[in-house]
This record gives structure tokens, C-alpha cells and sequence, in this order.
């Protein structure tokens, strides 16, 4: 009992599991695995062997009879299923005539099964749409700019359309379903902060009459936070900025917009005096949100963060017809502080270009040498991390316009917050970004 368990069997339903139990269901001595899906499949796992009982030959002058019988029987179980399938096709295709004849066509009701899932370790979000039905296309519309792709290229494709600025479609895609029999397919989101949005999600499925229905994912301006129990030590002692917001509103007013602001939220109120904490998965920049009837502050080492919910606490508050008032305070060396956050991760992505180029040398030489102890660690390393190596590699420009996008985002709220014009000022940080060097970049920070 003290050993750990060991994986004797494993499979994968491309369903979600609604229940799972155990006990004696087809063989009394044989305890089983019964599994609902999302579908309403039963599915059970039995360790009893899958063999076919054969008699056993006493006799070897009555083998061939014996043989021939077991021959005929299994004839007749097929013959006997073939007219069985037969009759149940008949009987679909009576149906099927009655559906035609009918006047009036009833729209089917379809259940999808929509969540959207923040992936820290991915920084980007996982969308899994399941119906009980099999799938044909998915199209997507967005009024906010993101990307998208597949969990498994052999599933689905996904094809983008221009988007239509005037009609607030700034996304367009469809995914096609590959496979014939699918129900459930998973993609991956990636979209920047600072802008709010709505995904569409027309889910088409395989029935007869076509119809399609709509889901709604909410996508909030900090996207990218992800909600954390505590803050540790080092963190809690990080220069912080405050923005302290007071007003006539209520409990539930600030917890909706706290909501609009932040995925993750709780959507009950468990006291009258809420304190929630948030980490950013892409800089590691943290927020602390406190409030409670007509009081409320939030404090973050990221000014890019703050004045964000600044903005859209009072846009929210606007909209309410609420009258609240608000206070920053702003400290100057938390700027530093982020870039030395984002330094590391930057780091990692120019010499990302290097390792990749020493990964199939290093893999020739493993090849010929059975030994390869005799590597530098930095070595040994980069080929320990091949497969990583590569695969980080073709996401790198896209990461790095994602890392750009955060420091140029920083830099305009610090003008913003000095009242200087940014004017021409983008196209000379990202020239320093280009030929990036932490000191170079701080001192470019504090000279504006």
C-alpha cells in the first residue's frame, strides 16, 4: 500500500468527463471503470481479459466438428446483425422521410460547451468548444486584435478572412473540422492587454436542418493577470503605485467592474471587505485590488497597469451615472523596476537565435560520440532543451512584438503621465529595443 501507483492503462476520449464511478457491472468478478462524457456516452474499463472463450478439445477425433461449430455460430451472429443493422436503417430512413414531409422545420437546440482557460505557463488562452453533436465549422468574429491557432493540426484548420473595421470585426476566422467524427476541439488564443472585447463563436454542427449557435467569451483589458492566493515577501516589497478610488457606489458596483477588469473573478461575494491579488503571466508584475461600499484601492508595481484600471473603472463608473472621486500616487523608480522585470525574458529571446543555430551541431555530435560528458554545461543544456529550443524559436517574433508592445505601452504612459508629446518617440525605442541592452535602456527611460 506504501508503493506509489503505476499507469497500467490510459487512453483519450476527445470528450469532457461529466462523471466517472466504479464497481461490478458486466462481469460480477471483475470491478470496473464506468465514464460519462459529455456526449452521453457510457463508457466502462475493465481489467478482464479480452478473449474469446474457446471449448476446450478433449478429443482430438471430434476437433473439426468442434471447430465447425464455432465457425457457424460466429457465421450466424453476423448474419443475424447484418439483417438487425438492416432493419434499424430501414427504420432511420422512414424517420428521416417523416422529417422531410413535415411543414414546419423545429430547429434543434444544441448544447456547447465553451471555456476559455488562461495558460500561464503558454501565456495565452486555451478555447474549448464541445458539443453532442459532431462538428463541421466554428467561425469566429472579434472586435479586439488576437491570434489563433490549433492544439492539433490534425483536428481542424483554421482559415482567416480580412477583417471589417467598419462593421467592429476586427478578427475573422473559421476552423473546418478535419476529422469526421469530432466532437470537442481546442485552440489557442493570444491577445494583448489593454483592450476589452467580445469573441464571437458560431459553433455549426453535423444535423439536419443547418443551424449554428452563438457563444459569447468575454475578453477583459488585464487579460493577461492571472488571479493568486497570497503574494510573497519580495513581491509585497516592490515599489508600488496607488490609485485610491471613492464614491457612492456599492459592494457589487466596484466588484463588477473589478470583473470587467481582471479574468478570474469570483462572481460571489464572500465578505463586505474584498481583497483579491494578481500576477501577470507575461511580466510577472503583480496587483493587489481592496475594497468594499464606497471605497476601493489598488496598488501595482506596473504604471501601465494601474492607469489601465484607472481608465476603466471611471469609464464604468460613467456609464453607472456614478459620481466617485480618484487619487494616484505614483513612484517613479517602479518603471525601472518592470524593465528589470522584462530583462531576463528579453535576454532569453535574442540568444534563443544562437541556441538554435548550435542545436543540430550539438545533435551531429551526439550522434557520433556515445559520450558527450565531456560538453560544456552550457552545452549539454542547449541540447538537453532541443525540442524547447526549437519550438520557442518559431514563436519568437511574435513574442518578441509582444514584449516590444509592453515596453513601448510603458514608456507612453510615462510620457502621458509628464505631459510630454510621444510624437516620433515610438520609432526611437524601438530602435533601442533592436539593439537592446538593459543599461542602454534605462537611461533612454530617465532622459525623457
Amino acid at each position: 500500500m506504501d508503493k506509489p501507483p503505476v499507469t497500467t492503462f490510459k487512453t483519450r476520449l476527445n470528450e469532457s468527463i461529466q462523471s466517472i464511478e466504479h464497481g461490478r457491472v458486466i462481469n460480477p468478478n471483475y470491478e470496473e471503470i464506468v465514464v460519462g462524457s459529455f456526449s452521453g456516452k457510457i463508457i466502462g474499463f475493465s481489467p478482464e481479459p479480452a478473449t474469446l472463450a474457446v471449448p476446450e478439445i478433449t478429443d482430438r477425433a471430434h476437433e473439426k466438428q468442434r471447430i465447425a461449430e464455432i465457425e457457424a455460430d460466429l457465421k450466424k451472429r453476423v448474419e443475424d446483425t447484418e439483417v438487425e443493422v438492416k432493419r434499424l436503417q430501414g427504420c432511420l430512413q422512414r424517420e428521416m422521410d417523416k422529417v422531410k414531409e413535415r411543414p414546419a422545420l423545429v430547429i434543434p437546440q444544441i448544447d456547447v460547451n465553451v471555456q476559455f482557460s488562461l495558460d500561464a505557463k503558454g501565456s495565452h488562452y486555451l478555447l474549448s468548444i464541445e458539443t453532442k453533436c459532431p462538428l463541421e465549422y466554428i467561425t469566429f468574429a472579434c472586435d479586439v486584435l488576437l491570434e489563433m491557432e490549433e492544439v492539433d493540426h490534425t483536428q481542424c484548420a483554421i482559415m482567416l478572412s480580412p477583417p471589417v473595421p467598419e462593421a467592429g470585426s476586427l478578427f475573422l476566422a473559421t476552423c473546418r473540422i478535419v476529422l469526421p467524427d469530432l466532437h470537442r476541439v481546442e485552440l489557442c488564443v493570444r491577445v494583448a492587454e489593454g483592450q476589452c472585447g467580445t469573441l464571437q463563436i458560431y459553433t455549426i454542427p453535423k444535423i439536419t436542418p443547418r443551424t449554428t449557435q452563438l457563444s459569447r467569451v468575454s475578453i477583459p483589458p488585464l487579460c493577461l493577470h492571472e488571479r493568486v492566493n497570497t503574494l510573497g515577501d519580495a513581491e509585497l516589497r516592490r515599489p508600488m503605485n496607488e490609485v485610491k478610488i471613492t464614491g457612492t457606489f456599492t459592494l457589487p458596483e466596484i466588484h463588477s467592474w473589478v470583473s470587467f477588469c481582471f479574468p478570474e473573478v469570483p462572481v460571489k461575494l464572500t465578505s463586505d471587505d474584498i481583497t483579491i491579488n494578481f500576477r501577470s503571466i507575461f511580466t510577472g508584475s503583480v496587483v493587489t485590488c481592496s475594497y468594499t461600499k464606497g471605497s476601493a484601492e489598488f496598488r501595482t508595481d506596473s504604471i501601465t497597469t494601474l492607469f489601465t484600471i484607472k481608465d476603466y473603472i471611471a469609464k464604468q463608473a460613467t456609464l453607472s451615472k456614478t459620481k466617485i472621486h480618484v487619487s494616484t500616487a505614483i513612484k517613479e523608480q517602479s518603471i525601472v523596476h518592470v524593465l528589470e522585470l522584462l530583462d531576463p525574458v528579453l535576454e532569453r529571446q535574442f540568444q534563443l537565435h544562437q541556441q538554435v543555430q548550435l542545436v543540430d551541431a550539438l545533435r551531429e555530435i551526439q550522434l557520433q560520440e556515445q559520450d558527450v560528458s565531456f560538453m560544456s554545461p552550457e552545452f549539454a543544456d542547449i541540447l538537453a532543451r532541443a525540442d524547447d529550443i526549437k519550438r520557442d524559436y518559431q514563436q519568437q517574433p511574435k513574442t518578441l512584438e509582444s514584449l516590444f508592445g509592453v515596453i513601448i505601452g510603458l514608456y507612453m504612459t510615462k510620457l502621458k503621465l509628464k505631459g510630454k508629446n510621444p510624437d516620433g518617440k515610438e520609432a526611437e525605442l524601438r530602435t533601442q529595443l533592436t539593439h537592446y541592452s538593459l543599461a542602454n535602456l534605462k537611461s533612454f527611460f530617465m532622459e525623457s
